[in-house]
């Protein structure tokens, strides 16, 4: 939802998945907060922030910021991340699929992308 008066985005998820595929093997369940603030002074830097948590255990932080040049936008996040700390349980072949690390794992990532806007 975002409000064209303030230049405010807000979103929240929640989201359960059934099975046992390998996508959502690590987070079948989750929940989700962000908010994202394009700035009145300077209308092409939005920054945004979110919450993320597995609902058992394993969490997320992030903080970013984009900037718009024209239909260019280049973004930046941060994300510090929490799971719960056992990344070598389970048999070998189980601790190699992405989603067992990514609910076992901690840590910091830098994420930087490029988006062309199509209008």
């Amino acid at each position: 939802m975002r409000s064209r008066a303030t230049g405010t985005a807000l979103g929240a998820t929640y989201s359960a998945v059934r099975g046992d595929g390998d996508l959502h093997a690590g987070w079948p369940r989750y929940a989700a907060v962000g908010v994202e603030q394009r700035l009145p002074i300077l209308r092409f830097l939005t920054v945004r922030g979110g919450y993320a948590t597995s609902l058992e255990g394993a969490a997320a932080v992030t903080g970013g910021i984009g900037i718009g040049l024209g239909s260019l936008n280049l973004t930046a996040a941060a994300i510090l991340s929490t799971g719960h700390g056992d990344e070598n349980a389970g048999p070998e072949p189980d601790r190699q699929r992405f989603a067992n690390q990514l609910e076992a794992g901690s840590g910091f990532a830098v994420y930087v992308g490029l988006d062309i806007l199509r209008f």
